[in-house]
């Protein structure tokens, strides 16, 4: 493809003129704003309808969840343009709910709407996946404690949930747009005259057999979704090193914590006495000293102040 970009029909080297000539024609700045409103309006009706699917499943007790589940996956059997072809049969000009239309404000299902609709059906299952293992992933002690502190569940969702579950929707949302970017089935079956960068490189290579130009379309198109998915990437990983450290760090300390604290107001016989009086030093002084052994014991905990 890079060969390609950068020769005439003659096979001759012309550098880049290729490439400006298809940045200087009107169908790049059309296709790639096209291409780029198309991925957003889909991300964004995609991941939130797939959280909510899999919070339902990870945390209500609905009955026959392995049913639901199943069913979300479904579409993944099926190639995109299937749901494309689904949508038309449905609302299309001979559709047999085309009169649906009107209550959500549409005139037809063809262009950017049918677009949307088929795509968030397509890539609905990808994004449920992500989101389901990223919930599974919650820890429980974090919600056991809200629950001690009489924490409302609007609360636990914002504190607890979407902080727990930042990196799984990052993930499907990143699935979702480059699978939206690279769409090709969906634009060509229901996209009408709606052109994006997938559809140029066919009207350029089978249409005008112009493998320059596609070549040229090609190109961006891939080198557009490797950036997005190396900043992301690269960003992920550099926020997962130091979370994932702090994580390790509060387990630790949460483990000992946890082991000292059950071993103190179980074994010592001065607890009563201690919560009675409200002497903080009886309290006190048998943790520092746990938390010393095992400081000194601990492989991984070295030199932990106490103060």
């Amino acid at each position: 493809i890079l060969i390609r970009a950068i020769q005439d029909k003659g096979g001759a080297y012309v550098g880049l003129a290729n490439f400006a000539q298809y940045f200087a024609s009107p169908a790049f700045s059309r296709s790639a704003g096209n291409t780029l409103t198309f991925a957003l309006v889909t991300t964004f009706l995609t991941v939130p309808l797939a959280f909510a699917f899999a919070y339902a499943i990870q945390r209500s007790c609905i009955r026959a969840k392995w049913l639901w589940r199943n069913i979300a996956l479904v579409p993944i059997l099926a190639p995109s343009l299937l749901a494309a072809l689904s949508f038309i049969y449905l609302f299309g000009n001979q559709g047999i709910l085309k009169g649906v239309l009107p209550w959500f404000g549409l005139t037809t299902i063809y262009g950017l709407p049918g677009m949307v609709l088929a795509m968030t059906f397509s890539a609905f299952p990808h994004a449920v996946m992500i989101l389901l293992a990223s919930l599974s992933l919650s820890d429980a002690r974090l919600y056991e404690a809200a629950d001690s502190l009489a924490t409302s569940e609007w609360r636990k969702f914002v504190t607890i949930t979407l902080p727990g579950a930042r990196y799984g929707i990052i993930s499907a949302a990143m699935v979702v747009f480059t699978m939206a970017v690279s769409e090709f089935g969906v634009p060509k079956v229901i996209g009408a005259n709606y052109s994006v960068l997938a559809i140029d490189i066919y009207k350029q290579v089978i249409g005008q057999q112009n493998f320059q130009i596609g070549a040229v379309v090609g190109l961006i198109l891939l080198v557009s979704l490797l950036m997005v998915g190396m900043v992301v990437a690269m960003k992920g990983f550099s926020g997962r090193q130091g979370t994932e450290l702090a994580e390790l760090i509060v387990d630790k300390i949460q483990s000992a914590v946890d082991k000292i604290t059950f071993r103190f107001y179980l074994d010592s016989p001065t607890r009563l006495a201690a919560l009675e009086a409200g002497d903080a030093n009886l309290i006190q002084t048998p943790l520092l000293n746990e938390i010393s052994r095992l400081n000194e014991s601990s492989d991984f905990l070295t030199n932990v102040p106490l103060n």
